[in-house]
This record gives structure tokens, sequence and C-alpha cells, in this order.
């Protein structure tokens, strides 16, 4: 039985047909990067997993449910996160706040909020886990900042720090080492190894970073023309005629 399936999936926009019939299956749990030429459909494909976009034809399974069309509430519920290109952390709480925030049932009033995450005795080992990971991203002495005061590739490490605070079950990343400097690109790096060690979670990602992607992922997916080219572990992917000569060449 599939852990998580994509079944002939069709989309199109007016007259480009973005996919074109993508059939994915994948059984366990682990890293699986997504590559291809752009316009090969790879973001499509992620705005149709998580709902912003509805197939034409085609579902979605995970964990034997079908979320084809679910709300990201649902989603969320479910232990399904993505990222999107832009970061979005919120940039006027601190790095710490953020972290807590991931994991907040309900909204606090912000004037409450830091006391309550600090003073609940429950919820000090949310406190410890936070620092734990600012800590595995660098970011430890910008705790009490405001997250507006990192650098571009500070704050998407600060965002993928604050989704592995809700121990996810499927992580969708579109593009995250995209603007992340080479020094910060190898915390990155560690990262996202040391999370697949510590959570069983499967988590599959898009980047254009060949170097990265053949690093962190267990397996490799090919995208080309709206439809499955290839798949396989990076060396067998990168050695592909056809990978090399629709995209890697």
């Amino acid at each position: 039985m599939p852990l998580f399936e994509i079944a002939g999936v069709h989309k199109a926009f007016g007259g480009i047909r973005a996919l074109n019939g993508v059939d994915l299956s994948i059984t366990t749990t682990g890293t699986y990067g997504l590559i291809g030429p752009n316009g090969a459909g790879k973001t499509t494909l992620f705005d149709i997993i998580t709902g912003l976009q509805a197939p034409e034809h085609g579902t979605i399974t995970f964990d034997d449910r079908d979320i084809t069309g679910w709300s990201a509430h649902r989603l969320h519920a479910l232990g399904v996160v993505r990222t999107f290109q832009e970061c979005r952390v919120f940039p006027e709480k601190t790095c710490l706040e953020n972290m807590l925030f991931a994991v907040q049932k309900k909204p606090l009033a912000a004037a409450i909020g830091q006391a309550f995450w600090r003073s609940t005795a429950h919820l000090r080992a949310g406190v410890d886990e936070a620092r734990r990971l600012l800590d595995l991203v660098r970011l430890s002495q910008y705790e009490d900042h405001p997250a507006d005061a990192l650098s571009f590739g500070q704050k998407r490490l600060l965002e993928l720090a604050t989704i592995y605070m809700r121990q996810p079950r499927l992580l969708l990343f579109d593009e995250p080492a995209s603007g992340v400097n080479p020094a910060l690109l190898d915390t990155l790096r560690t990262f996202i190894l040391r999370m697949r060690e510590e959570q069983d979670a499967l988590l599959i990602l898009v980047e254009h970073n060949m170097e990265f992607i053949m690093d962190v992922s267990d397996h490799i997916v090919v995208m080309h023309q709206g439809a499955v080219l290839e798949e396989g572990a990076p060396d067998t992917v990168q050695s592909s005629q056809r990978v090399i000569d629709a995209y890697l060449g």
C-alpha cells in the first residue's frame, strides 16, 4: 500500500497543459527530490497536492486517504505542510515566538503570548525544543531578535525550523535553497539531513540547485512536459540519457 500516491493528475491553464497525467507512487518515508526544467509542472503539482488548485482529473492519496482538494486546515491536521518560493515568517515576531507560534492550537494575544509559553510548565518542553532547533540552524543568538533582522537565508532557515516544530508527516519544500548563500546552504543541508534521521516523515522538495538536491535526496523524480520522465536513486538519474537530454544536459 503506497504511503503517498499521485494518480493520473491533469491540469491545464487555458491552452497550456501544465500537468499531463502525473503518476507517482511512494511507499516509504524519506527525502524525494523533484526536479525538471522550468514549466515542467513542479509547482503546479505542489499546488494541487495542497489544494490551491483543483485537478481536472486524477487523485492525491496520503496515508490511505484521498486528500484531493482538501483545505489547508484539514491538511495541517493530517500533518501535511508546505513552503513557498517566497519565505514566510512573522517579521515583527522574535525567532523564538515564530517557533512557538507554529505549534499553537489557537492564536494568543500578542501581549500575553510569550508569557503564556514561558510560564506554563506543560509547554516548557516546547520552548526547549524550539531552542534546540534554533541551535541546529545556528540562530540561537537571535532568539529574542525580530525575524525581520535576519538575512533572507536566515529567514529561510527559521521558516524550516518552525515547520519541524510541528513534527509533520508530509513536507513539501518549494526551492528551499533559492537565495541562500553558500555558508548558510551548508547549514540548511546539514539540518535537512539531521531531521531526516530524527523524524519519520516524507519530504518532497523542488529544487534547481542540483548539487544540493542530489546530496539530500534518497530518491529523485524528474518531471518533463507535465509528466514524470524518470525516477530513481540520485546516481541513476544523473546518468540517465533521457534526463541528460531533457534537463541536466
